[in-house]
């Protein structure tokens, strides 16, 4: 791994709900602001799915990404569990414990957000 980079390895599903975090933060976050910069800031998060598609089939389950989006995935991680425990009034914590993780490297695979899952009672 590079110094300046995120190293993430999960299962489909783990990145399946990661694009989905970066996406929604990416519209909800951004949406209706006319800055440059709010712009900027929203199609650095779309091409960064983009890139994370595309690189997830090409590398067995690997991306390796720029560490300048840390904040910006934190956020949108952050800020998806944050909507879930609102509108379903549901216990995330697990959850979110294990997809923040993913942003330091730790490999994630279905069987641990399974077990999270079991944690948060939410299946």
């Amino acid at each position: 791994m590079k110094k300046n980079s995120i190293q993430i390895k999960c299962s489909t599903t783990v990145k399946n709900i990661l694009c989905e975090a970066l996406r929604n933060y990416a519209f909800i976050t951004y949406s209706g602001k006319n800055s440059k910069n709010d712009c900027l800031s929203r199609e650095t998060l779309l091409n960064s799915i983009h890139f994370i598609e595309h690189e997830f089939q090409q590398n067995n389950h690997h991306i390796i990404l720029n560490s300048s989006i840390y904040n910006d995935f934190e956020a949108a991680i952050n800020h998806h569990y944050d909507r879930i425990h609102h509108e379903l009034n549901a216990n995330v914590s697990q959850q979110r414990k294990l997809m923040l993780n993913i942003l330091n490297g730790v490999s994630i695979d279905d069987h641990e957000l399974d077990t999270a899952l079991h944690e948060d009672n939410i299946i």
